[in-house]
């Protein structure tokens, strides 16, 4: 039987991914705002969602053994989960100093929230699934304008040697067992109607569109933080920002997982028809 550590969970890869985003992020900007404690999550989810929710795009069908064989079927309760899923995230990532970065509570809903933001303008720290690391921003003077360094990338290179090593397939499997704590983590976001398999296809979607300008890239820092000095680039999404600051040869490995994930979790309903 294969064991959690030899077949890792899709959802340790997108805490990996919300990771490094979470790095870029307290990084980029300069400051940590002090992480408020989410709100307790409520025992049961209300009544009559899945008579008035419109059908799911890209549905999510319960798993079967014969779809993952020897991958464990049953989930903690979802009130209960955050220690099973720091444990497994510890026995996955092997690096006491990498799991030091995880925020011990409510992970799910985090990484939810998370994702959810990325698309958007803008990310509060508070919902991020990890901490900031020490460190400051990579730049160097060219001309004098300061520019991102090309050795910033280096900073993420650890987080994405994990994430390249991950099994696609068996990633996917286990999201797809996950997949119930997701949708109840999506849906007391704010979305009593929504589907978090179908948000996660267009924040993907999303992810895959993110430019790549040429370097060297100005930035400024007129306040507390640094933004970019182009209007175009400042004005992009969160998401988006992010993987400039991976550089361009991290974010192509980022966009090249995202891209694999999105074909094998489209899929994940067929076994329902």
């Amino acid at each position: 039987m294969q064991t959690s550590a030899n077949r890792p969970r899709l959802w340790w890869a997108l805490a990996l991914i919300v990771a490094v985003a979470g790095v870029g992020y307290g990084v980029f900007t300069g400051y940590q705002k002090k992480a408020a404690q989410l709100p307790a999550l409520p025992t049961a989810a209300p009544t009559g969602l899945v008579a008035t929710a419109p059908p799911p795009s890209y549905p999510v069908s319960a798993p079967s053994q014969d779809d993952a064989p020897g991958v464990e079927l049953a989930l903690p309760d979802y009130d209960q989960s955050d220690a099973d899923a720091l444990a497994t995230l510890a026995e996955l990532l092997g690096n006491e100093n990498l799991l030091t970065l995880f925020k011990p509570d409510y992970l799910i809903a985090r990484i939810v929230a998370t994702v959810d933001a990325l698309p958007r303008s803008k990310l509060t720290s508070d919902i991020l699934p990890v901490k900031s690391v020490p460190g400051m921003l990579q730049v160097s003077v060219v001309a004098d304008q300061t520019v991102l360094a090309a050795s910033n990338s280096q900073r993420y290179a650890a987080y994405l040697q994990h994430l390249d090593s991950v099994d696609s397939k068996a990633l996917i499997q286990q999201y797809q067992r996950w997949y119930p704590h997701f949708q109840r983590a999506y849906r007391e976001l704010g979305y009593p109607d929504g589907h978090f398999n179908d948000r996660l296809v267009a924040v993907i979607d999303h992810l895959l569109t993110a430019p790549t300008p040429p370097a060297p890239i100005v930035l400024v820092h007129p306040q507390h933080h640094w933004q970019f000095d182009d209007p175009a680039l400042e004005s992009l999404s969160v998401g988006h920002k992010l993987l400039l600051r991976l550089g361009p040869e991290n974010a192509a490995l980022v966009k090249a997982r995202l891209r694999e994930w999105r074909a094998g979790i489209i899929k994940l309903g067929a076994s329902a028809d």
